[in-house]
Protein backbone atom coordinates (compact mmCIF):
# COMPACT_ATOMS: atom_id res chain seq x y z
CA UNK A 1 0.00 0.00 0.00
CA UNK A 2 1.39 3.72 -1.18
CA UNK A 3 1.46 6.75 1.51
CA UNK A 4 -1.24 8.22 -0.50
CA UNK A 5 -3.79 5.47 -0.04
CA UNK A 6 -2.64 4.69 3.46
CA UNK A 7 -3.40 8.29 4.04
CA UNK A 8 -6.79 7.94 2.34
CA UNK A 9 -7.93 5.59 4.42
CA UNK A 10 -6.59 6.58 7.36
CA UNK A 11 -8.51 9.86 6.60
CA UNK A 12 -12.00 8.46 6.11
CA UNK A 13 -11.32 5.59 9.41
CA UNK A 14 -10.71 9.07 10.95
CA UNK A 15 -13.37 10.95 9.67
CA UNK A 16 -16.02 7.98 10.53
CA UNK A 17 -15.10 7.78 13.87
CA UNK A 18 -15.07 11.76 14.01
CA UNK A 19 -18.46 11.83 13.14
CA UNK A 20 -19.53 9.52 16.39
CA UNK A 21 -17.62 11.62 18.78
CA UNK A 22 -18.74 15.02 17.06
CA UNK A 23 -22.43 13.75 18.16
CA UNK A 24 -20.79 13.45 22.02
CA UNK A 25 -18.71 16.32 21.29
CA UNK A 26 -19.67 19.77 23.45
CA UNK A 27 -16.85 22.28 22.53
CA UNK A 28 -18.65 25.31 23.03
CA UNK A 29 -18.77 28.18 20.63
CA UNK A 30 -17.78 28.29 17.28
CA UNK A 31 -14.61 29.82 18.50
CA UNK A 32 -13.64 26.83 20.37
CA UNK A 33 -14.51 24.73 17.48
CA UNK A 34 -11.96 26.64 14.88
CA UNK A 35 -9.03 26.85 17.18
CA UNK A 36 -9.31 23.16 17.95
CA UNK A 37 -8.51 20.59 15.16
CA UNK A 38 -10.99 17.43 16.43
CA UNK A 39 -8.94 14.60 15.17
CA UNK A 40 -5.42 15.86 15.93
CA UNK A 41 -6.55 16.75 19.58
CA UNK A 42 -7.60 13.35 19.98
CA UNK A 43 -4.01 11.94 19.89
CA UNK A 44 -2.12 15.76 20.93
CA UNK A 45 -2.01 17.69 23.93
CA UNK A 46 -2.61 21.42 23.54
CA UNK A 47 1.22 22.42 23.63
CA UNK A 48 1.58 20.23 20.50
CA UNK A 49 -1.11 21.53 18.67
CA UNK A 50 0.38 24.80 19.51
CA UNK A 51 4.20 24.54 18.78
CA UNK A 52 2.43 23.35 15.01
CA UNK A 53 0.62 26.22 14.79
CA UNK A 54 3.77 28.39 15.61
CA UNK A 55 5.18 26.40 12.89
CA UNK A 56 2.68 26.83 10.66
CA UNK A 57 3.50 30.45 10.67
CA UNK A 58 6.78 30.48 10.63
CA UNK A 59 6.85 28.43 7.33
CA UNK A 60 3.82 30.97 5.72
CA UNK A 61 4.49 33.92 7.31
CA UNK A 62 2.17 35.82 4.67
CA UNK A 63 -0.89 33.59 5.39
CA UNK A 64 -3.07 35.65 6.90
CA UNK A 65 -3.83 37.13 10.43
CA UNK A 66 -7.12 35.88 12.90
CA UNK A 67 -9.70 36.57 10.93
CA UNK A 68 -8.31 35.50 7.52
CA UNK A 69 -7.75 32.32 8.74
CA UNK A 70 -11.18 32.36 10.54
CA UNK A 71 -12.58 33.33 6.93
CA UNK A 72 -10.95 29.84 5.27
CA UNK A 73 -11.56 27.86 7.91
CA UNK A 74 -15.81 29.20 7.41
CA UNK A 75 -15.89 28.90 3.74
CA UNK A 76 -18.11 25.99 2.87
CA UNK A 77 -17.08 22.88 0.27
CA UNK A 78 -19.21 25.26 -2.69
CA UNK A 79 -16.87 28.28 -1.27
CA UNK A 80 -19.66 30.01 0.11
CA UNK A 81 -19.10 31.41 3.96
CA UNK A 82 -20.88 29.60 6.55
CA UNK A 83 -23.95 30.75 8.06
CA UNK A 84 -23.59 33.00 11.21
CA UNK A 85 -26.50 31.22 12.78
CA UNK A 86 -24.72 27.67 12.40
CA UNK A 87 -24.11 25.81 15.79
CA UNK A 88 -20.90 24.72 16.78
CA UNK A 89 -21.71 21.14 15.94
CA UNK A 90 -22.80 22.32 11.99
CA UNK A 91 -19.08 23.90 11.81
CA UNK A 92 -17.60 21.24 13.75
CA UNK A 93 -19.15 18.93 10.82
CA UNK A 94 -17.79 21.50 8.00
CA UNK A 95 -14.71 21.34 9.09
CA UNK A 96 -14.11 17.64 9.19
CA UNK A 97 -15.69 17.46 5.64
CA UNK A 98 -12.72 19.78 4.86
CA UNK A 99 -10.17 17.57 6.50
CA UNK A 100 -11.24 14.75 4.44
CA UNK A 101 -11.26 16.56 1.37
CA UNK A 102 -7.79 17.85 1.96
CA UNK A 103 -6.50 14.59 2.58
CA UNK A 104 -8.60 13.20 -0.77
CA UNK A 105 -6.76 15.69 -2.70
CA UNK A 106 -3.62 15.74 -1.26
CA UNK A 107 -3.22 19.25 -0.03
CA UNK A 108 -1.47 18.52 3.13
CA UNK A 109 1.03 20.34 4.60
CA UNK A 110 4.45 18.81 6.82
CA UNK A 111 4.94 20.43 10.27
CA UNK A 112 7.27 19.18 12.57
CA UNK A 113 7.22 15.92 11.11
CA UNK A 114 3.19 15.76 10.83
CA UNK A 115 1.33 15.46 7.63
CA UNK A 116 -1.74 17.29 8.38
CA UNK A 117 -4.98 18.81 6.29
CA UNK A 118 -4.39 21.84 5.24
CA UNK A 119 -7.70 22.61 6.88
CA UNK A 120 -5.91 20.89 10.09
CA UNK A 121 -3.00 23.28 10.00
CA UNK A 122 -5.02 26.14 9.97
CA UNK A 123 -6.73 25.27 12.71
CA UNK A 124 -3.41 24.78 14.52
CA UNK A 125 -2.24 28.33 13.21
CA UNK A 126 -5.44 30.10 14.78
CA UNK A 127 -4.86 28.31 18.05
CA UNK A 128 -1.70 29.93 17.97
CA UNK A 129 -2.66 33.24 17.69
CA UNK A 130 -4.04 34.58 20.96
CA UNK A 131 -7.15 35.04 21.82
CA UNK A 132 -9.18 38.28 21.10
CA UNK A 133 -12.11 39.46 22.83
Amino acid sequence: MNRRTFLQLGSCAAVATAFTWTSCSSRGSRAAVLRTPLLLSHICDEETILALGKEFHRKFPDAGNQKAIETQLQTGLTGQQLSEQASPGELEELLLQKVDRDFNNGELIVLKGWVLAKTEALQCALLSIPATS
